[in-house]
């Protein structure tokens, strides 16, 4: 009795892990790939004007854009000046709360931005990647409302520490 309950924990351990690996995709572009969940629908031109890629899960409340800038257009920018103009600068309006780390993301130099902005539309919790690589600067922005942002977060996290170069 006792091998078939051992038996039956791992299988049950297999099914479990296997159907967590079935949540994302891989979405990639050119460079670069990461993954977003399954229930993401791609979007086109809506949320950020010349992202690379735009996804969103509207019924759950959260949303990717991942955008991409030449290191040429920034010459001499260190990663944590680039954030200052172009996260924070965003994030400024509104803003209820702000943090920041820097940490790498599969080898290559971050900075993770959270954020708490306040609108007209109400509350937004913001986690925002900026990636250095030798020759451009990526923002993956994921942003979700509050009442979906405990499950949210997870998914955001999982989106941004997936990035890597292809």
């Amino acid at each position: 009795m006792k091998k078939n309950i051992s038996i039956l924990s791992i299988i049950s351990l297999a099914i479990l892990l296997s159907g967590c690996g079935n949540k994302y995709k891989e979405v990639s572009k050119n460079e670069f790939s990461l993954q977003a969940p399954k229930n993401m629908q791609i979007i086109t031109g809506d949320l950020f004007d010349g992202a690379e890629i735009e996804y969103e899960n509207a019924e759950s409340d959260y949303y990717l854009v991942v955008l991409k800038d030449s290191k040429e257009d920034y010459e001499g920018y260190q990663l944590s000046e680039y954030q200052e103009e172009n996260v924070n600068f965003v994030l400024r309006e509104g803003r209820k709360e702000l943090k920041t780390k820097n940490e790498k993301i599969n080898n290559l130099d971050a900075i993770i931005t959270d954020a708490v902005t306040i609108d007209e539309d109400g509350e937004t919790i913001w986690k925002v990647a900026l990636i250095e690589t030798d020759t451009y600067f990526y923002t993956i922005w994921t942003w979700s409302g509050p009442v979906f942002i405990t499950e949210n977060m997870k998914i955001m996290e999982n989106i941004i520490h997936s990035f890597k170069l292809i």
